[in-house]
């Protein structure tokens, strides 16, 4: 998804580009269980990257290199 440009809008002002993207993105997967089932799936699997051990194991090598 396109980075959105952090400006402020108005409700009464229309989207932009990106947010149009984004709010198809979102539409999606509010209407697709299917994608939705898929992308919890992998957004666990992810969250095992910041386990808090597997952080200080690789910070402990960062360290021995310095």
């Amino acid at each position: 998804l396109p980075v959105l440009d952090s400006k402020y809008y108005s409700a009464d002002d229309p989207l932009t580009a990106e947010e149009k993207i984004w709010q198809e993105a979102i539409q999606e997967m509010l209407l697709n269980n299917k994608m939705r089932k898929e992308y919890a799936a992998k957004a666990k699997e992810r969250a095992k990257n910041f386990d808090p051990q597997r952080i200080a194991t690789e910070w402990k090598e960062v360290l021995k290199i310095i």
